[in-house]
């Protein structure tokens, strides 16, 4: 059976890009308060998938990030169901310990990371370097810019892509 693909996130996102009104009002890192539309998560969404599309080997299907907690994760999810990637997001509340045996669970070569978390995340990279290697991503105010970013292609059909996985929350459970 053939499912429709206008109900895929992506191609949601996309339809209703131009609606004016704010779509979600968020606090920024900074403690501001900021309304975003659909249009710039879509955009930002593009801009993911690009750095997602020149980051990672064509082979690379998963990717860890990690980053503050902030509209940058839905960011990351929408850029990966773009690219055809999985982002796992590791819990920061773990062990340094626990997030290598996670990430050595996982296999995903990459961990994608906010510059702004740069310095909480030494530790992890000490741990993981030669295993994952670490990428800094645009900081917030270069992911969420206003100036338009080209459109990433997203060709999959429902049926193309309905088993595949786009994300992976790993929770702690303290």
């Amino acid at each position: 059976m053939q499912w429709t693909t206008d109900d895929l996130l992506p191609n949601l996102i996309r339809r209703l890009r131009k609606r004016t009104r704010p779509f979600v009002s968020i606090v920024t890192p900074d403690g501001g308060l900021e309304h975003l539309s659909v249009e710039d998560i879509h955009n930002a969404s593009n801009r993911a998938a690009w750095f997602l599309h020149q980051n990672l080997e064509k082979d690379e299907e998963r990717f860890f990030y990690m980053g503050p907690s902030d509209i940058r994760y839905l960011i990351w999810v929408l850029g990966s169901m773009k690219a055809g990637k999985c982002v796992i997001c590791p819990s920061p509340s773990n062990t340094v310990p626990s997030n290598v045996r996670f990430f050595s669970t996982v296999g995903a070569r990459k961990l994608l990371y906010a510059p702004e978390s740069s310095n909480s995340l030494q530790p992890l990279f000490g741990s993981i370097d030669g295993t994952t290697t670490s990428v800094s991503t645009p900081p917030y105010l270069e992911m969420l810019s206003k100036e338009a970013v080209d459109e990433f292609p997203f060709p999959f059909t429902f049926d193309e892509i309905q088993y595949k996985p786009c994300m992976g929350l790993h929770v702690s459970n303290r």
